[in-house]
């Protein structure tokens, strides 16, 4: 199984990295089903609150909604989260 590292997905979409997870990634999952090696991603307000739930160890959010990572999880901000998900499944992600 391929795995990568939070930079090497912030290459391809190039958001803003804050935080940091020494984990793999080793795919894409939605917020409430996600494990502690998926990233998921968080497109609007009302899925914030769900963040802190999650067991993914990173999250690609809209840059316009208030969050934090959280320990040793990363945020990577950009301008359309749904946007860079697609990105991220084109690239075999």
């Amino acid at each position: 199984m391929k795995s990568f590292t939070i930079q090497e997905i912030n290459d391809i979409i190039g958001g803003a990295l804050i935080g940091t997870t020494d984990q793999k990634i080793t795919g894409l999952g939605e917020i409430k089903e996600a494990t502690n090696e998926q990233l998921t991603f968080i497109g609007s307000s009302k899925y914030v609150r769900l963040w802190n739930e999650s067991k993914a160890c990173a999250a690609i959010a809209n840059e316009t909604l208030n969050i934090e990572p959280g320990d040793s999880r990363a945020l990577i901000k950009v301008k359309n989260a749904d946007l860079a998900m697609a990105r991220l499944r084109r690239a075999g992600i």
